[in-house]
């Protein structure tokens, strides 16, 4: 009987048990499938009006398209749902419930619709979260303007084709557009014939490879200004600007180019450019510059004494119809050892059609195949003068010995030390309302970079001596001189700097009677970015603000994960930790980097490479606004601060 029993209660049991899995599946099935038809992204085209909508609803209706990219090959084959209706579309609207809706991948979105005209609700289109925009308005051809006033791009990382064939746009305001992260722009704006101007002064291209065809064939561009392009991690250069058919002049005299490997067809028919600056290009890693100058027929003199073409494989018709050119300075480094004369190349390449013999002595077709550097340049003249009729034309003249150059060495440009006179060299000293501290303001040029630097003269020598050490130590930090002589001093680290390293730029952010705030931000050649630095010093022992002035309570670990999660633009903690590199933690530890005060408040600033970002050497910053840090500080941070809250810190400079 008792063994009855027991077997009774065993199989109530089992039933009991069986009966809480089912329900527990059953309620997980709910929620997922709660979750999935909760939102759901879309597009949903209208033939009558011919217009695409973008919708984020709770069901997708018949016949909409959803948001996934079909991948058809490589990255530049990605294409969207809809694309066989983009030929149809003329108006494309953004619904407001798409506002809740974070794409990943943009790529073709609008590529193709020939006859839009007009889109409508971008301030509805979230992109905080896209990767790539590659071909995203490619022949968009009567497309006329578009509002990127609302565009989020700081994690775009390519836009390869992206304004590719737009040939309606005569102007573009790219101004809000967040270019830090982007590494392919070839081809981005190939094709743009009715764009007259492009103001690129905010691009910023430190993580950039791919610029090939970036401005090809934009016939009606009559100027660009590429003064602010860091280029030093591209590779490929090729067409560049290629039929750039209406531009005069280009300074390239600043450009990084000792990545690059690709310069083939750089300035290919550019048919009114008669001053090209690429005097200091270093070509020692590049392999190809077929046809780089070919076709410029107003080009007069070519300085090219810092090219070194030892690697060089290609030159085919390098100098072609360059028919005004008269000068073209070398130095000895400018080589064609390594220079391949094989047809194969040419053929292989689609320079040559047809069967073509390499054993004919047709001079023509030879002076084809065999490269024809300097084929038309009738009034190049270097040792000796180009002559066409006796067909020498070849690699072999492309030397200042026997041939068309002129012997010119290449030197490092010498420092720009300007004089003590210049005001962009010393500038008088003129107290701010708030700066008690006697500061000389000093600018210095060298190598293609730039400092400017406040340099502490006076206060009490504690204060003065750990000032003076932190700005030498973001200077470089091996000066052994007069630290009074605040010239040299300057001098001596600029003079330390290698081409193209970078600009820095060090001051005072913020000074009251309690504190002085000190700002370096320097450009980081190894990470291609700029890079902000600061300390707080309390005026009367020198002592540095630091975060451990912070107690470790509940409501400042709040703030400082509201600034985490606006960064990443995440909505939970849970999400935040997602973002870090390290996934086996669960927790974010707190800032443990320098800090420092400023009238909008503290910055803090986490370790690097603690978050999963694009740079490893990302440090997240966060600022705690002056108005709520007096409840977060320690007795230490109190003491420190409340003489400066007390002022309520309105000044920053």
């Amino acid at each position: 009987m008792k063994s009855t029993n027991k077997e009774i209660n065993r199989l109530s049991w089992n039933r009991l048990a069986l009966l809480l899995i089912t329900l527990l599946q059953q309620t997980l099935v709910m929620e997922v499938c709660a979750e999935d038809v909760q939102r759901i992204a879309y597009a949903v085209f209208n033939s009558e009006n011919q217009t695409l909508t973008f919708s984020y609803g709770s069901q997708k209706p018949e016949k909409a398209y959803g948001m996934s990219v079909v991948r058809k090959g490589d990255d530049y084959e990605r294409r969207p749902e809809w694309m066989g209706i983009a030929r149809n579309v003329k108006t494309v609207i953004f619904d407001t419930s798409f506002a809740d809706y974070r794409p990943h991948d943009c790529t073709a979105w609008f590529a193709e619709m020939w006859h839009l005209e007009n889109i409508q609700g971008l301030e509805n289109f979230n992109t905080s979260r896209v990767r790539s925009m590659g071909l995203m308005f490619a022949a968009c051809q009567s497309l006329k303007t578009i509002d990127f006033s609302h565009f989020d791009t700081r994690n775009v990382t390519d836009m390869f084709r992206m304004f590719e064939h737009c040939t309606s746009i005569d102007s573009l305001d790219l101004s809000h557009l967040n270019t830090s992260r982007v590494k392919d722009m070839s081809n981005m704006f190939y094709g743009c014939s009715s764009l007259t101007k492009l103001d690129l002064t905010h691009f910023d291209t430190g993580k950039v490879t791919d610029m090939s065809w970036m401005f090809a064939e934009c016939t009606n561009l009559r100027s660009l200004d590429l003064t602010h392009f860091h280029t030093g991690n591209v590779i490929d250069m090729s067409f560049m600007f290629s039929e750039c058919d209406k531009l005069k002049s280009l300074d390239l005299s600043h450009f990084n180019t000792a990545k690059v490997k690709y310069m083939q067809n750089m300035f290919w028919k550019c048919r009114f450019l008669s001053s090209v600056n690429v005097s200091n290009f270093n070509t020692a890693g590049v392999t190809n510059m077929t046809r780089m100058f070919a076709n410029c027929p107003r080009l007069r003199t070519l300085d090219l004494a810092s090219f070194n073409t030892a690697n060089v494989e290609f030159m085919n018709e390098m100098f072609y119809k360059c028919i005004s050119l008269t000068t073209i300075f070398a130095s000895s480094k400018f080589t064609v050892d390594n220079v391949d004369d094989s047809y194969r190349f040419l053929y292989d390449n689609g320079w040559a059609q047809g069967g073509l013999n390499f054993e004919t002595r047709d001079h023509e077709i030879q002076g084809f195949i065999l490269n024809g550097l300097f084929r038309y340049c009738n009034q190049l003249k270097g040792a000796i003068k180009c002559d066409e009729t006796s067909h020498k034309y070849g690699k072999e003249y492309a030397n200042s010995r026997v041939g068309y150059f002129t012997n010119r060495p290449y030197h490092m440009p010498a420092p720009k030390l300007l004089p003590v006179t210049s005001p962009m060299a010393d500038e008088p000293f003129v107290p701010d309302s708030t700066q008690v501290l006697k500061t000389a303001k000093r600018r210095f040029y060298h190598n293609f970079n730039y400092l400017y630097v406040e340099y502490p003269m006076d206060a009490n020598y504690v204060l003065l001596k750990k000032m003076r050490d932190w700005v030498c130590h973001y200077l470089g930090g091996t000066f052994e001189g007069d630290f009074d002589d605040y010239k040299e001093v300057v001098n001596t680290y600029g003079r330390c700097l290698s081409p193209g390293q970078g600009n820095k730029t060090i001051r005072i952010v913020y000074e009251d009677d309690n504190i002085v705030t000190y700002q370096c931000v320097r450009y980081e050649s190894d990470r291609e970015t700029d890079e902000t630095y600061g300390v707080t010093f309390r005026k009367k022992d020198g002592k540095c603000f630091t975060s451990k002035m912070f107690a470790n309570i509940p409501e400042y670990g709040d703030l400082l994960l509201a600034g985490l999660r606006d960064i990443f633009s995440v909505g939970s903690n849970n999400e935040l930790v997602g973002q870090l590199r390290d996934t086996s933690k669960k927790s974010i530890p707190l800032p443990s980097r320098e800090s420092w005060i400023t009238s909008e408040g503290v910055t803090l600033r986490f370790a690097p490479g603690l978050f999963n970002t694009m740079d490893p050497g990302y440090r997240a910053t966060v600022v705690i606004p002056l108005d709520k840090i007096a409840p977060l500080l320690t007795d230490e941070g109190k003491d420190y601060m409340n003489p400066t809250l007390a002022n309520k810190l309105t000044t920053n400079k």
